[in-house]
């Protein structure tokens, strides 16, 4: 008798990745054809980095102009906004009344308040943008720039961020308990885009994901985090580099512990 077939992995609710993407030096997240050797028993975060440093390389003008493309939509918002304020000033200044000045006046506050959400949303979905990206760059799909404005479950994407950051503010009180919420919810947008999971689900298997490797998920978290404070020193403009790069190993560190995981029974 037939054996029975397997199911997905077992604890990430997931298929297991696809072949390695070809022609980028260093591990692939699956051992296959063409070469490739096989993954350490645990995948390290510097194998992260240097595999995304080649994948980087590689498609450095579709990653750069990608968040470039974000930074301009910032742009406009923001000239709005100042366009915004300016008129209702003027106006209010302007205005005899004292019903009409008010009126400019809440205007202006209103636009203050805009500004802020869709600060925050264009921030969550540039975040999601490059995330979904880099993952098929892991998945050896390749990328194009609207990739970094088309991806599945928006509506979860902004849920997931909405939590994330209403806890860190809630546990802000202390360093150690952001830092510690970071590391459980590292993966959680990644089990989002990738396996199509509900923020409880995403968040569980983030949990599951980080405490099987805890070391290495540390380890990325630290890299990540040097590295875009250098790219952030460098007047900002080494965050084209950084932020990428730091996604494309974490992608990497994602997609190579699901492919370890043991099927499930």
């Amino acid at each position: 008798m037939p054996p029975p077939p397997q199911g997905p992995p077992g604890g990430y609710g997931g298929p297991p990745p696809q072949g390695p993407p070809g022609g980028y030096s260093g591990p692939p997240p699956q051992a296959g054809p063409g070469g490739y050797a096989p993954l350490p028993p645990t995948p390290q975060a510097t194998d992260g980095f240097a595999w995304g440093w080649n994948a980087f390389k590689a498609n450095a003008g579709t990653l750069i102009l990608g968040q470039l493309g974000w930074l301009v939509i910032v742009l406009i918002i923001v000239g709005l906004w100042f366009a915004l304020l300016s008129a209702s000033g003027i106006l209010a200044s302007a205005s005899s009344s004292q019903a009409a000045a008010g009126a400019f006046l809440g205007v202006g506050i209103l636009g203050v308040i805009l500004l802020v959400v869709v600060a925050v949303l264009v921030s969550i979905f540039a975040s999601a943008g490059m995330a979904n990206a880099t993952l098929k760059l892991v998945r050896g799909e390749p990328i194009t720039v609207a990739d970094f404005f088309r991806f599945p479950n928006a509506g979860t994407i902004v849920l997931v961020a909405i939590v994330l950051s209403a806890a860190t503010a809630l546990l802000s009180f202390t360093f150690v308990l952001p830092a510690v919420l970071m590391f459980f919810a590292a993966y959680t947008v990644l089990f989002v885009l990738d396996q199509g999971q509900n923020t409880v689900d995403a968040f569980t298997n983030s949990v599951k994901m980080a405490l099987a490797n805890p070391g290495q998920t540390i380890l990325l978290l630290l890299l990540g985090y040097l590295a875009n404070l250098v790219g952030g020193l460098l007047c900002g403009v080494g965050t084209l580099v950084s932020l990428p790069l730091t996604a494309l190993a974490l992608a990497w560190l994602y997609r190579s512990q699901l492919s370890l995981t043991p099927p499930r029974q």
